[in-house]
Formats: C-alpha cells, sequence, structure tokens
C-alpha cells in the first residue's frame, strides 16, 4: 500500500510540474501589436531602419498602431535611401488617413528632398492647415517659397519658425532649475547659456529670466 501511494504521488507530482498542466500558472506573456510597434521603434531610432521596417509591415489594418506604422515604414524607406517605395507607402497613408499631419508632412518631405517642389508644397500646406504647428512644415515651405522667389511669403513663414524659440528657450531654463536643485550646475550653465547665445532672437521676458536665474545662483562657467 506505501509503495503504491507512494507511486501515485510521485505520478502526480511530475504532471503537475510539466508545462501547461493546470495548476501552473503560464509566466509568458502574449506579444501585442503595441510590443510590436514599440519594438520597431527602438530599432528606428538605433537607426536599424531594415530591423524597423520588419516590424512595423507586421501591422495590421485592424489595429490602432496602423496609421503610425504606415509613415514609419516609409520614414525608414526613406532613409534606406527607398524613396520610391516610400512615396508608395505614404500615398497609402494620405489615402486612407487625409487628416493625418505627419503622413501629409513626410509626403511632402520625401517630394521636397526629390526636387518636386510642387508637390512638396501641396502637401506640407495641407500639413499646416490641420497643424499650424508644424514647424518642420513650416520650415520646409518657408524654403520651397524662398527657392522660387516668393521672399515675402518666405519670411512670414521663418519668422512663425523663430517664434517657436521662446518656447525651446523657457524649456532649457526650465531644466536648468531642475538641474541647479539636483546639484548638476554645469548643465544648468549650459542651458542659460543657450539662452545668452540667442538672446537677440528671444523675447524680454525669456532675457530676463535667464539674468535672474543666473543672478539668483551666481552662475560662471568658473564655479
Amino acid at each position: 500500500m506505501l509503495k503504491m501511494f507512494l507511486s501515485v504521488l510521485i505520478i502526480v507530482t511530475v504532471l503537475l510540474l510539466l508545462p501547461g498542466c493546470k495548476g501552473i500558472k503560464s509566466e509568458s506573456k502574449a506579444i501585442t501589436t503595441t510590443d510590436i510597434f514599440n519594438k520597431g521603434m527602438s530599432y528606428y531610432y538605433s537607426r536599424n531602419f531594415d530591423d524597423a521596417l520588419l516590424m512595423f509591415k507586421k501591422i495590421r489594418p485592424e489595429s490602432n498602431e496602423y496609421k503610425k506604422s504606415l509613415v514609419m515604414s516609409a520614414k525608414s524607406l526613406f532613409f534606406l535611401n527607398k524613396d520610391r517605395e516610400a512615396i508608395k507607402l505614404l500615398e497609402k497613408a494620405v489615402a486612407e488617413y487625409p487628416e493625418y499631419p505627419d503622413a501629409l508632412y513626410w509626403m511632402g518631405k520625401v517630394y521636397f528632398f526629390n526636387g518636386y517642389f510642387n508637390k512638396a508644397e501641396v502637401y506640407l500646406s495641407r500639413s499646416i492647415e490641420i497643424d499650424s504647428n508644424n514647424m518642420d512644415s513650416l520650415y520646409l515651405l518657408g524654403e520651397i517659397y524662398r527657392n522660387s522667389g516668393d521672399y515675402e511669403r518666405a519670411i512670414m513663414l521663418f519668422d512663425e519658425v523663430e517664434g517657436q524659440l521662446d518656447l525651446i528657450a523657457l524649456s532649457k531654463l526650465r531644466k536648468a532649475q531642475i538641474f541647479l536643485e539636483s546639484g548638476q550646475k554645469e548643465k544648468a550653465i549650459d542651458a542659460i547659456d543657450f539662452v545668452k547665445n540667442n538672446r537677440s532672437y528671444l523675447s524680454d521676458k525669456v532675457r530676463d529670466l535667464a539674468v535672474k536665474l543666473a543672478s539668483k545662483y551666481s552662475l560662471s562657467k568658473s564655479n
């Protein structure tokens, strides 16, 4: 009886330890579309565009990441010097998502760098109509007008781009405050120096804030 009991106990124990048996919780996690997209983004930011492209192409149309994956695929192709393929994907993205500013911007950008300035102007203008704060579109459109001799419109667009410098400078100053509070004085000085070096383009408000911050902490490179 004892031998039979031990035999049964051993069999039950082995069964419980086998993968997939009841009583054992599977620790494996299903890979989601978001996981695949994020993996593609990781490859992209590492400039591993071939592997990024493989990840983005796995995203199916029913996914929330699909429209982003179309544009990211096109961007990867662009940096792989496969502009014709990039244009085909962007045409698909724009056809399916006509109000998606990122697709419009990249369509304009690829056309711009291939010398199709008239086509680039159409898509960049549409991008700005949807997102007036798209500085990249504003800049490229300004370049198109500059190259065509339409200096008035070019300057107007470049003025808009320069107007964003205040926000960049303010961000630098807020970072400087954080660096100072965490004892990273050299990093704070570098951030404030950005404002000093660009002071002629900045508003009085931003310049005054930089001066006050530098004075408060007695900042200089020699400290």
